[in-house]
């Protein structure tokens, strides 16, 4: 049987494939696209066993192409990986970690980690987008806040629904109107809209620890 390694960065990946004692049979380094990695372990001639590599920004969108080539491939806890791989090898080169990786997975010594679907991957991006969003609104009413009382004006409290009229109001007559739309920029809705429209889960939320008391 073999086995695989793959070290994923943006451009490059590092492919190491390894029999079952250990001994390398093919190293390549790739583009960081399901095809090019594909062809590169189909290059070595010979039926792969597992293939893994760490969790990270690309992992997922190249493990979803490899898997629908039919290539089992296996996402593992990163964290896991590395201290694994610094007692192994003492030079940490890409090269050095896809073949630590192909080890890995030759001895069933590894953490495998959940794939989000891409759906889950994008409403999880549009949270954090919403996030920051709302953050730098709260920072900009809270600049807002004081610009308007260093000119000598009274403004409700920041939380008021009566503070967005007040200050667009006093803005204008201070600032400009671009300084206004800038701000509304900041509370657009769209990406709420988004996230409401999103169809449910079809599965059933379940309770998975329960507490005493």
């Amino acid at each position: 049987m073999y086995y695989a390694g793959l070290d994923v960065s943006m451009k490059r990946t590092a492919v190491c494939i390894v029999d079952a004692a250990g001994k390398r049979v093919h190293e390549a380094a790739v583009n960081s696209t399901p095809q090019a990695v594909a062809a590169a372990l189909k290059r070595a001639g010979v039926q792969i066993e597992r293939v893994g590599l760490e969790a990270g920004v690309s992992s997922a969108w190249l493990a979803r192409g490899l898997l629908a080539m039919g290539l089992p491939v296996i996402v593992i806890d990163a964290t896991h990986a590395a201290a694994a791989l610094k007692t192994g090898f003492r030079n940490k080169t890409d090269r050095n970690d896809a073949r630590g990786i192909a080890d890995l997975m030759r001895v069933n010594k590894f953490r495998p980690v959940w794939v989000k679907s891409p759906a889950a991957q994008r409403d999880r991006a549009l949270l954090t987008v919403r996030e920051q969003l709302r953050r730098q609104s709260l920072d900009a009413r809270n600049t807002i806040w004081s610009i308007l009382q260093g000119e000598g004006f009274q403004p409700p409290k920041i939380a008021s629904p009566a503070f967005e009229r007040y200050s667009e109001k006093c803005l204008r007559i201070r600032l400009s109107d671009t300084y206004c739309s800038r701000w509304r920029q900041l509370r657009s809705k769209s990406i709420n809209r988004s996230l409401n429209s999103t169809e449910p889960s079809p599965f059933e939320p379940k309770r998975v620890l329960t507490v005493d008391g």
